[in-house]
């Protein structure tokens, strides 16, 4: 008698990652990014009353052990972009490969202010065609014509824009505080937002 084989269903990145939230009824929908530049106590985001996804630099030595430390405190994990401007097609292609290694539990890549993941209409392409595989989800900057946002809506790959960033690193708390209501009241107007600050004490 053959044996049929299991098929095992692998599901994508953004699904298999995504920390699980509860949304109240009614209230706007804000997502909070916090880039990790890798001095923050990790024992400070434990517990943290909100939903928060830290974005983690490849680049860094201990970008493997953040990422095993952040996810167990609970936390999501977004892998920064790092992609030199002018790159090659080859040139991207590996430099994903090596960032995706570095952070493997990560549910989106997350590009540079500079935009430089849509930085022409042919990265951009390539992009949305890695992450089509990968099954990330892609955060990028307003920047021009968006052409990155445009191709992955085609492909069926999820990305957005951020809102606005929220701290730059030296903002202080009042501060802060003004821009995440701006936030609130704006996803009240539009719909989802996503702000992007600096992961440090305040």
């Amino acid at each position: 008698e053959a044996v049929v084989p299991s098929t095992v269903v692998v599901e994508p990145a953004l699904v298999r990652y995504a920390v699980p939230y509860a949304l109240a009824q009614d209230n706007p929908l804000m997502a909070l990014i916090l880039i990790d530049d890798g001095t923050l106590d990790v024992a400070a985001l434990t517990g943290f009353p909100v939903p928060l996804t830290i974005a983690i630099d490849p680049l860094s030595p201990s970008a493997g052990a953040r990422m095993v430390a952040l996810r167990g405190a609970g936390l999501e994990i977004a892998v920064l972009t790092p992609v030199p401007a002018g790159a090659t097609p080859a040139d991207v292609e590996i430099t994903f490969q090596a960032f995706l290694d570095a952070v493997p539990q990560a549910v989106a890549v997350m590009d540079l202010p500079e935009a430089l993941l849509q930085e022409s209409r042919p990265r951009a392409s390539q992009v949305v065609e890695i992450l089509a595989e990968t099954g990330h989800g892609m955060v990028t900057y307003d920047r021009g014509l968006n052409s990155g946002i445009q191709i992955a809506a085609g492909k069926g790959v999820k990305a957005t824009t951020v809102f606005r960033v929220f701290d730059d690193g030296e903002k202080d708390s009042a501060a802060i505080k003004r821009f995440l209501d701006q936030g609130a009241f704006r996803a009240g107007q539009v719909g989802p937002v996503v702000l992007v600050g600096q992961a440090r004490t305040e």
